[in-house]
């Protein structure tokens, strides 16, 4: 998922988004110029009492 994506189903700017990446609350990568976001990773983010006990990388 995009950043602009995750920001839209989280109903925030995308600068809140990336201000989530820097501090190391939502995990993504970056390729090329592009950052993303896995659907595990969200979900997990979204949801943290479903998420498995194993870091999702």
């Amino acid at each position: 998922m995009t950043v602009p994506e995750v920001a839209a189903r989280l109903g925030v700017s995308p600068s809140s988004v990336y201000r989530a990446i820097t501090a190391g609350e939502l995990v993504a990568v970056k390729l090329g110029k592009s950052v993303r976001v896995s659907v595990a990773v969200f979900e997990a983010f979204v949801n943290p009492q479903a998420a498995p006990s194993a870091e999702v990388a």
